[in-house]
């Protein structure tokens, strides 16, 4: 009997090693599923995460440019809008024999007395809420060429400076018989500083 025993504890022995080996093989297949399908989950996130930083990244330079188009065109309409300003003062207007004022029109006389007025720094901060950061210059270019240097407040350090010019008419009241116009243009540069 001990070798009838001796058999059944070896055909124990060989079915429990059989089925060990089987229960290790499905764990082992069920663990590299596992892990593949595990390391799959993992890809797809990197690759999704990639997309979306990429994607909020050009949104986000998309943004910048269109901020800056914008601040672009702000600071055009300022200067513009100081053009305007500068054209209805009533420090500089015409005003015509019936004493009305005549658009697009500046006096000759009222541009040297204001430039004047101008020279003093406490005048000159008066007028700093109307022309800003800016140079402000009346140019005659018919029938002589002279330049009046309005206002002129430029900062030392600056990032970008726009130009604007306006045609203008100028009257000359020396002589109001024959009230002659000359022609030329105010020229304002807006800056911006750093």
């Amino acid at each position: 009997m001990s070798s009838h025993k001796t058999q059944t504890k070896i055909k124990f022995c060989k079915k429990y090693k059989r089925i060990n080996k089987t229960i290790a093989n499905m764990i082992f297949r069920n663990t590299h599923k596992s892990q593949v399908k595990m390391f799959e989950t993992i890809g797809v996130l990197i690759i999704f995460f990639i997309l979306l930083s990429i994607g909020i990244s050009v949104y986000f330079m998309l943004q910048k440019s269109s901020y800056a188009k914008d601040t672009e065109q702000r600071r055009q309409l300022q200067a513009f809008s100081t053009v305007q300003k500068m054209l209805y003062m009533p420090e500089l207007d015409c005003i015509n024999v019936f004493g009305a004022v005549e658009e697009n029109c500046a006096d000759k006389i009222k541009i040297k007395v204001f430039n004047t007025i101008l020279q003093n720094s406490d005048t000159q901060n008066d007028y700093y809420q109307t022309f800003g950061l800016s140079n402000v210059t009346i140019k005659i270019v018919y029938p002589t060429q002279e330049e009046y240097k309005i206002y002129e407040r430029a900062p030392k350090k600056y990032v970008r400076a726009f130009k604007t010019q306006s045609p203008i008419l100028l009257k000359d009241p020396k002589n109001p018989v024959n009230e002659q116009h000359l022609f030329g243009y105010i020229e304002i540069t807006s800056y911006v500083q750093e």
